[in-house]
């Protein structure tokens, strides 16, 4: 198998450089290849143009991004692993790292469309100067984990691993005592970079398809937009009473439904959120919304929410969409099961979950409490092999 490494430092007299290359000597040990950007050397541009700014700001599939961009990409899809190695300055990776982040990771190959392939393993090597207790007391350790792992690389590999060699400051002593230990730990994560680990590998079983296009004999489900915030808040996002039929805040202003609307757009972006804004085609309104608000991409199910404009019930079209969005979870996405919930006194609900053909499971009593009281909550599913 085949690992990517981008290694980001200005010095070869650096501790970093002999991780590297200890890691590096444990991947061919193991039988696998590695290709290497090196990016001080390489001398990577990592300012990003006004062009390349403009094509991400406003996701665009153009201009076609540059050639020493493309290069990164097809070294990413020509691999099985990414593997970064790199030192921590002021609680972040180097600046030209950073850089090649916002430059690589560009809309069309990262996120959106993406055509990224999903690789079986990241991995982030980093050395840090101050001890780990230090990391940890003021929550440095985990704001760096949470961005490569919970922003950078969340979607992208199937599983990751955040790895910090610490205590390698020039004024710690620690630097001296552990220097063989650690680069014996470096060599190690080389050698079992494609090993699997039965507790720690939880491989996704379902595709990052995201939200597409269903079209039904009424209705469009398509991704929002801002041109939805109007007819978004008259029908449904301003309606009390729809709102709280599912349990939701009412947003009270065009203003506070765009802010919802634009944080449904940026959710698009990891390939793994699904949901639709209901259009009636008959008068273009955005009608409700529709989604598997709830996707566990392991265990490979999902569950859906709906909302229909009070002005728009009565018609079928939640039991259309609703029907439409099952076959897409089940073809599309590939999930095993897709379940849905009602409280028991919904009884609109009731009757649009049964006409779809879901099978009741049970009732958790007393599940959440809102309004002042306690209420229980119904649950009902689909599995893959009863909707064929």
């Amino acid at each position: 198998m085949k690992a990517f490494i981008v290694y980001c430092h200005p010095s070869e007299d650096s501790f970093t450089s002999h991780v590297r290359d200890a890691f590096i000597k444990g991947l061919e040990d193991s039988g696998n290849e590695y290709i290497i950007s090196d990016l001080y050397k390489m001398d990577f541009k990592t300012d990003m143009t006004e062009e390349e700014y403009l094509r991400e700001g406003f996701y665009r599939d153009t201009p076609i991004v540059a050639g020493d961009v493309l290069a990164e990409q097809e070294k990413i899809n020509s691999s099985d692993a990414i593997v970064f190695i790199y030192p921590v300055f002021w609680t972040e990776a180097p600046a030209k790292l950073v850089g090649w982040f916002d430059r690589v990771w560009t809309y069309g190959f990262a996120y959106g469309t993406k055509t990224m392939k999903m690789l079986e393993k990241g991995l982030v090597l980093c050395v840090a100067g101050k001890a780990a207790e230090g990391l940890e007391e003021f929550g440095q350790l985990d704001s760096m984990k949470t961005v490569m792992l919970g922003d950078r690389l969340f979607n992208r590999v199937k599983q990751a691993e955040f790895f910090v060699i610490d205590g390698t400051s020039r004024k710690i002593e620690l630097r001296n005592t552990r220097w063989d230990q650690n680069l014996k730990t470096a060599y190690e994560k080389g050698k079992t970079l494609f090993v699997p680990n039965e507790e720690t590998e939880k491989p996704v079983r379902i595709e990052a398809c995201g939200t597409q296009e269903i079209e039904t004999e009424r209705l469009l489900l398509r991704q929002f937009n801002l041109d939805d915030v109007d007819s978004a808040f008259r029908n449904w996002a301003g309606v009390e009473e729809i709102q709280d039929s599912y349990g939701e805040p009412v947003y009270e202003t065009p203003e506070k439904t765009e802010k919802l609307l634009r944080k449904y757009i940026i959710g698009y972006l990891s390939g793994y959120k699904y949901r639709w804004a209901v259009i009636e085609k008959e008068s273009g309104e955005c009608i409700g919304q529709i989604a598997f608000y709830h996707v566990e991409t392991q265990n490979c199910w999902g569950e859906i929410e709906y909302c229909i404009g009070k002005a728009f019930q009565g018609k079928g079209y939640a039991t259309e969409a609703t029907k439409a969005v099952i076959d897409y979870g089940f073809k599309k996405i590939g999930f095993h099961k897709v379940q849905i919930s009602c409280r028991p006194g919904n009884i609109q609900s009731k009757r649009v979950i049964e006409k779809c053909g879901f099978e009741y499971e049970g009732t958790l009593r007393d599940f959440f409490y809102r309004n002042g009281k306690y209420e229980g909550r119904m649950y009902f599913s689909l599995l893959a092999d009863s909707n064929k």
